[in-house]
Protein backbone atom coordinates (compact mmCIF):
# COMPACT_ATOMS: atom_id res chain seq x y z
CA UNK A 1 0.00 0.00 0.00
CA UNK A 2 1.35 3.21 -0.90
CA UNK A 3 1.09 4.84 2.80
CA UNK A 4 2.44 2.20 4.65
CA UNK A 5 6.05 3.15 4.99
CA UNK A 6 5.24 7.14 5.30
CA UNK A 7 4.86 9.02 8.35
CA UNK A 8 1.29 9.59 9.08
CA UNK A 9 0.79 13.56 9.87
CA UNK A 10 -1.73 14.27 12.31
CA UNK A 11 -3.15 16.87 14.98
CA UNK A 12 -2.17 17.76 18.52
CA UNK A 13 -4.86 15.11 19.81
CA UNK A 14 -3.53 12.15 17.99
CA UNK A 15 -6.20 11.77 15.07
CA UNK A 16 -5.01 12.18 11.60
CA UNK A 17 -4.60 16.07 9.60
CA UNK A 18 -7.07 16.57 7.76
CA UNK A 19 -4.78 17.32 4.56
CA UNK A 20 -3.28 14.22 5.17
CA UNK A 21 -6.82 12.23 5.12
CA UNK A 22 -7.95 14.05 2.10
CA UNK A 23 -4.85 13.11 0.17
CA UNK A 24 -5.11 9.04 1.05
CA UNK A 25 -8.92 8.99 0.37
CA UNK A 26 -8.57 10.88 -3.18
CA UNK A 27 -5.16 8.47 -4.13
CA UNK A 28 -6.62 5.31 -2.31
CA UNK A 29 -10.03 6.48 -4.54
CA UNK A 30 -8.17 6.77 -8.06
CA UNK A 31 -6.62 3.20 -6.76
CA UNK A 32 -9.58 0.60 -6.19
CA UNK A 33 -11.70 2.55 -9.03
CA UNK A 34 -8.86 1.71 -11.50
CA UNK A 35 -8.65 -1.82 -10.25
CA UNK A 36 -12.41 -2.75 -10.54
CA UNK A 37 -12.46 -0.90 -13.96
CA UNK A 38 -15.92 -0.73 -15.32
CA UNK A 39 -17.56 -2.89 -12.71
CA UNK A 40 -18.31 0.15 -10.80
CA UNK A 41 -20.09 3.26 -11.22
CA UNK A 42 -18.50 5.06 -8.30
CA UNK A 43 -15.98 4.36 -5.54
CA UNK A 44 -15.50 6.21 -2.40
CA UNK A 45 -13.06 5.75 0.34
CA UNK A 46 -13.45 7.27 3.77
CA UNK A 47 -10.52 8.07 6.13
CA UNK A 48 -11.34 7.71 9.71
CA UNK A 49 -10.59 10.92 11.25
CA UNK A 50 -11.52 10.32 15.15
CA UNK A 51 -9.15 7.80 16.01
CA UNK A 52 -6.08 8.68 18.15
CA UNK A 53 -3.56 7.34 15.34
CA UNK A 54 -0.61 8.08 17.39
CA UNK A 55 -1.43 6.03 20.13
CA UNK A 56 -3.10 3.29 18.78
CA UNK A 57 -1.20 2.82 15.33
CA UNK A 58 -3.81 2.28 13.32
CA UNK A 59 -5.49 4.15 10.53
CA UNK A 60 -9.40 2.83 9.85
CA UNK A 61 -10.78 3.38 6.26
CA UNK A 62 -14.18 2.72 4.87
CA UNK A 63 -13.97 1.53 1.11
CA UNK A 64 -17.06 2.18 -0.38
CA UNK A 65 -18.13 0.73 -4.01
CA UNK A 66 -21.51 1.39 -6.07
CA UNK A 67 -21.88 -1.10 -8.30
CA UNK A 68 -23.77 -0.95 -11.96
CA UNK A 69 -27.68 -1.41 -11.70
CA UNK A 70 -27.44 -1.24 -7.64
CA UNK A 71 -29.25 1.84 -5.99
CA UNK A 72 -26.86 1.39 -3.00
CA UNK A 73 -23.16 1.53 -2.44
CA UNK A 74 -21.71 -1.80 -0.62
CA UNK A 75 -19.46 -1.01 2.37
CA UNK A 76 -16.43 -2.52 3.70
CA UNK A 77 -13.89 -1.34 6.66
CA UNK A 78 -10.51 -1.61 6.46
CA UNK A 79 -8.04 -1.00 8.70
CA UNK A 80 -4.27 -0.63 8.54
CA UNK A 81 -2.02 -1.34 11.37
CA UNK A 82 1.55 0.69 11.96
CA UNK A 83 4.01 -1.54 13.27
CA UNK A 84 6.58 0.82 15.35
CA UNK A 85 10.21 -0.62 15.93
CA UNK A 86 11.86 -0.05 18.93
Amino acid sequence: IIYQSKRTRTNSDGTIAGEYADSIEQDLTLFVAAGLGDNAQAVQVLVDRTIDVSATGILKTKVRVKPWDYTDFIESEIGFAVDIAA
